[in-house]
């Protein structure tokens, strides 16, 4: 949920007594995941390419949420201690876990979907479109293509 739902559970003072951190995921990365894994799991999508499943998707705002809107107060201020990319999750993910738990490798990645580089997927016109719906994702977090 949103860094700022949390202030209707905890006060702001409270809030800041906890390890507060995201993973967020490359948004052109991100689609040409998600268009495998619908694949595999609605067989509507069977016979989509990944433009129709693109175009599909960002007309019906199906996934399309700014992941920095999850990162920021009311006010839009940045609200947590760290950022995870999920490029490097593994990595991340055990510096944190080190750090508080001295553990490490606690991660499975389940549902694994099997796809070339997510710039084979792209034109000019659907870069852009990811573009137009992400900015704010992209420009906060410095993802390129």
């Amino acid at each position: 949920i949103p860094c700022y739902e949390f202030f209707k559970i905890f006060s702001e003072k409270k809030f800041d007594n906890f390890l507060k951190f995201a993973v967020i995921r490359n948004p052109w990365d991100r689609m040409v995941s998600r268009f495998f894994y619908s694949k595999k799991v609605d067989p509507k999508f069977n016979n989509y390419t990944f433009k129709e499943f693109l175009n599909y998707d960002l007309e019906k705002n199906m996934h399309v949420v700014n992941q920095f809107k999850f990162c920021t107060d009311t006010k839009g201020k940045f609200c947590l201690d760290r950022v995870i990319k999920f490029e490097n999750l593994n990595n991340d993910f055990n510096n944190v876990t080190q750090k508080f738990f001295n553990k490490k490798d606690m991660l499975i990645h389940l549902n694994r979907s099997k796809h070339q580089n997510y710039r084979e997927y792209y034109d000019n016109d659907s870069k852009d479109k990811i573009y137009k719906f992400c900015k704010d994702d992209i420009e906060f977090f410095h993802y390129e293509f």
